[in-house]
């Protein structure tokens, strides 16, 4: 099933289609957990259109997608505008935090923007979008429930470097308060189920045996 899935993204981005940043991440951690050569040739030309489609997207969430993208591939890819591109993608979503109207939005920015600080430092944007979340006068409440399940979904080694991503299913609470503890967005009672996906990389040859994360994103 994802390889007839995988091929037919292939043929998508093989006519020239729109470039997704969802199909664009998918393929690409097709290509991490596999090495293939046509998911190589493919993706090469593929990120280089993205690099100048992105610019259309304005959403935050849509920013927030290309961000998690250009952060991933710039993990194995040597092309240095994914990195620059990570980093300006960044600053922005980090920017326009007060355009959040629901919980959804907010995470989805907050999630790309701490995924791609381990990859990009630019921890001063970071700081600067948790300050304006305090300045709204609001927070951001989440509480883990149930741990369902942790599964190893990709593992290489390319070279002396082990890369290992989980797949970390769970039923969480995630409510936005205002000043005053009313409710501006979530359910405090009823647990939805969410999705997260934690890469994580070490240098086999080093005798630090800690693991450094690298990237993180939702499915």
């Amino acid at each position: 099933m994802i390889d007839e899935v995988t091929a037919r993204l292939l043929e998508a981005i093989g006519r020239g289609d729109r470039d997704d940043p969802i199909v664009l991440r998918f393929l690409l951690r097709r290509f991490r957990a596999t090495g293939r050569d046509d998911l190589r040739d493919a993706l090469g030309p593929a990120l280089a259109r993205a690099l100048d489609q992105h610019a259309g997207d304005v959403a935050m969430q849509r920013r927030a997608e290309w961000l998690t993208l250009f952060a991933e591939a710039a993990t194995v890819s040597d092309d240095e505008r994914m990195r620059e591109t990570a980093g300006d993608l960044l600053a922005a979503v980090s920017r326009c935090w007060r355009s959040a109207t629901t919980t959804a939005e907010a995470a989805a920015a907050l999630e790309a923007c701490l995924g791609a600080a381990c990859v990009v430092d630019n921890r001063g944007a970071i700081a600067a979008a948790i300050d304006e979340r305090v300045a709204a006068k609001e927070t951001l409440e989440t509480r883990i429930e149930k741990l369902d399940a942790i599964d190893i979904v990709e593992a290489e080694l390319a070279g002396r470097t082990a890369q290992l991503t989980l797949k970390l299913v769970s039923h969480q609470i995630n409510v936005t308060r205002a000043m005053d503890g009313s409710i501006v967005d979530g359910d405090p009672v009823n647990p939805v189920e969410k999705t997260d996906y934690w890469t994580f990389v070490r240098d086999t040859r080093s005798a630090d045996p800690n693991w450094a994360l690298v990237g993180t994103s939702s499915g």
